[in-house]
């Protein structure tokens, strides 16, 4: 199901997670930590959402009006435009919708009036709203309003609203095929351990690293389960590409696998060393260790890895909106890439003591192992 619009910033903080922390390597026991980079983008992202949400649902609310006072004239800005404006300022000064990343539709429209208006190109910054830029011959909360009516002007568009519901329509099918997964996994154990795993390249690598090598490393480890003992205890997956400012492109897994005489820790540290042992030793990996993260930013997140119990519904609900979150968070950022490399894919379909030979396609960006 579409995402609600108070689930957006904890949409945008799991983006957080996936994205921006990675595995301390040198110190035992080895923990998360936290990138420099957590948390700088996703505010700035949610409230450029709110922003196009406002204007999609009524354009002249987001906008600054002239007001006289005495002999002089100024802007006033109507309900939060300040606060958009200033959230704009920010972004464009900071470059943080520049072509590293491809966006959703409502974001990408912003990113579209930077470049009709040519704001990314030539030095420009917003200061006041009422600061004159000789240039352009008009305010800077002109320039903003100018900006906003292109943005609305996109959202009457057919090819706005077609892409929209053809993203949105991919989404919702990785959600049902995650959600199909989950269910059939606990309807046939009745306990299952669950990981989340992050797979990526060691920091000597990971700036050469490319999706069409994440592609094969990927293809190679999941084909291997085959082969290999240890790896057939997984039962199903969903995988996601993640791209971090300091963490790189890596990987971002769910599994869901038998019980087995290995721990948490030691099924997930046998995996980690094996994705290391596929990539000739350039890898990196590192669990999602969300109860730090909780601590260190009091984000409210269940943990739903560990042992988990087919009538444990706190920690299978905490599943569920994990893969809810994974299918749905490309709606508002995504990498840039070539078409033909997926970004989200799960195991087949199949009974749990049977092995998949390949990954199932259920939507066009989902990907075949």
């Amino acid at each position: 199901m579409p995402i609600d619009q108070h689930e957006v910033p904890q949409l945008l903080k799991f983006q957080d997670i996936t994205r921006n922390t990675e595995r301390d390597m040198v110190n035992r026991p080895a923990q998360v930590i936290i990138k420099n980079s957590f948390g700088l983008l996703s505010p700035s992202l949610l409230t450029l959402h709110q922003m196009c949400k406002e204007i999609a649902a009524q354009k002249y609310s987001v906008r600054f009006i002239q007001v006289r006072r005495g002999v002089r004239s100024y802007a006033r800005p109507i309900a939060q435009t300040l606060r958009f404006f200033r959230c704009v300022r920010h972004v464009l000064k900071v470059r943080a919708l520049d072509e590293r990343y491809t966006f959703g539709p409502y974001l990408n429209t912003v990113r579209e009036a930077f470049k009709e208006h040519r704001l990314q190109i030539e030095p420009f910054e917003f200061r006041g709203p009422d600061t004159w830029e000789n240039d352009r011959g008009m305010t800077h909360a002109e320039i903003f309003n100018v900006l906003v009516d292109h943005v609305a002007k996109i959202f009457s568009t057919k090819t706005f609203r077609e892409d929209l519901r053809s993203q949105e329509r991919n989404a919702n099918r990785n959600e049902i095929a995650g959600l199909l997964l989950e269910a059939k996994a606990f309807e046939d154990e009745r306990q299952c351990l669950v990981l989340t795993m992050h797979f990526g390249y060691d920091e000597q690598h990971r700036s050469r690293a490319t999706l069409q090598q994440l592609q094969q490393d990927r293809k190679r480890f999941f084909n291997n389960r085959r082969s290999n003992e240890v790896l057939r205890e997984i039962v199903k997956y969903i995988w996601t590409v993640e791209h971090g400012d300091e963490t790189g492109l890596h990987l971002s897994v769910i599994f869901i696998c038998h019980l087995c005489a290995r721990s948490e820790s030691g099924l997930a540290e046998f995996i980690g060393s094996y994705w290391n042992k596929l990539t000739a030793e350039k890898g990196a990996w590192w669990p999602s260790n969300v109860e730090r993260i909780i601590s260190d930013k009091k984000y409210i997140y269940i943990r739903c890895s560990g042992l988990v119990d087919r009538d444990d519904e706190e920690k299978r609900k905490a599943l569920r909106m994990t893969i809810r979150f994974t299918a749905q968070k490309n709606l508002f950022l995504k990498l840039v890439g070539d078409t033909r490399f997926k970004q989200f894919g799960t195991s087949a379909l199949l009974p749990n003591r049977q092995s998949p030979s390949h990954d199932v396609v259920v939507s066009s960006n989902m990907g075949t192992a």
